[in-house]
């Protein structure tokens, strides 16, 4: 028989974990970052579950959804629980876990209430508060950011602070070069053809409404550009754009599982976020190696690091939009500058090595 040694993880029973999954048949960034931590490196030393929220809490506290977490986390029966976020679903999910008696509680700070758009007060006012109690609650947390740790609802809590944990750019696992040639000729794009590309959410907070009032403005001939994802501003974009994709101008691809093939058929990345923590969309390009037009939000400074791997702008300001694509496609030179400059990034800071080291320090820790 062989003996276990000290560090010897295939003998050593693993601690299991539950990863919190909300609404699993929506893309998300904290969905990506559970699902790539299930198939990664940690696999090895930790046992993953999920528990999944498969239905919206709307107003209020939703009794029916923390019975229902609390059921899937007992059957679970983890040594620690991973909350995806704050907002009302991780309000909910911490709920839950400490009624079905949860050893420890981590919370994953993704993103918070704070930052939505159009929130009438009494609302925004109790978002606040459940936030507040999920922090008080949990056993420490972490930023996908500084912008996010630097945040000063998070500082009353600042003894639960373990730190930041960006999340990682994905493994680019095909070339980028044929990849690119077969996709513009699936989306028939020609090679001439100056290619922009918006990805995510299309929703209000991502400045759809900005860049869709900028694609108008837009009229180059050859000048084309790429809507890759779902959400209510879609429907938005089809009366808008209507000249331009009837005219081919304008893609709308929807939500697609060959989000990299795609991108790699793009000249330039287009993220006018109202507020960001550190976006999965934005990684996305960076692995493939555009480069990247961006609102100064959040931890979009973090990923775009102003001429070097892409340029930075004001939120909200159809102009700056305008000024910087259109500058951008007569800079051939500058563009492959930006675009050796993101796969660098992509490869040395935000690999999945480096969070997955911080996770497993972060998860010994609470364990121990």
């Amino acid at each position: 028989m062989k003996r276990a040694h000290p560090g010897d993880v295939s003998l050593t029973p693993r601690k299991r974990i539950a990863l919190h999954i909300i609404m699993p048949n929506q893309i998300s960034g904290p969905n990506t970052s559970s699902v790539r931590l299930m198939s990664s490196g940690l696999e090895d030393e930790f046992e993953f579950c999920t528990f999944n929220q498969t239905f919206h809490a709307g107003g209020g506290i939703n009794l029916r959804l923390v019975l229902d977490l609390g059921r899937q986390i007992r059957a679970i029966r983890p040594d620690l629980v991973h909350l995806a976020g704050l907002q009302a679903a991780g309000f909910h999910a911490m709920l839950a876990a400490r009624l079905a008696g949860a050893r420890k509680v981590l919370v994953g700070v993704h993103g918070t209430s704070r930052d939505a758009i159009g929130l009438a007060f009494w609302r925004r006012m109790a978002f606040h508060i459940a936030e507040w109690i999920t922090l008080a609650m949990c056993d420490g947390y972490y930023t996908v950011c500084e912008s996010a740790r630097n945040r000063r609802f998070l500082k009353c809590h600042s003894r639960r602070d373990l730190g930041v944990v960006r999340n990682a750019a994905p493994i680019v696992d095909f070339e980028i070069e044929p990849t690119r040639a077969r996709t513009r000729s699936e989306l028939g794009l020609s090679d001439s053809e100056f290619v922009v590309a918006v990805s995510g959410r299309m929703v209000y907070d991502k400045g759809i409404a900005f860049v869709c009032a900028a694609v108008s403005r837009l009229t180059e001939p050859q000048m084309k550009f790429v809507f890759i994802g779902d959400g209510p501003y879609l429907d938005i974009l089809k009366q808008e754009l209507a000249v331009e994709i009837s005219q081919g101008r304008v893609l709308l691809l929807g939500q697609r599982d060959d989000v990299l093939g795609l991108l790699s058929a793009c000249d330039l990345f287009l993220f006018a976020s109202l507020h960001e923590n550190l976006s999965n969309a934005l990684l996305e390009a960076v692995a493939i190696g555009l480069p990247i037009l961006a609102t100064d939000v959040g931890g979009n400074s973090e990923v775009v690091r102003h001429g070097r791997n892409g340029e930075l702008i004001a939120p909200a300001d159809v102009d700056a939009i305008v000024n910087g694509v259109t500058r951008l496609y007569g800079e051939l030179d500058l563009r492959s500058r930006y675009s050796s400059a993101s796969r660098q990034l992509a490869t040395s800071e935000f690999t999945m090595g480096k969070h997955e080291l911080r996770i497993r320090e972060i998860y010994t820790r609470l364990m121990d």
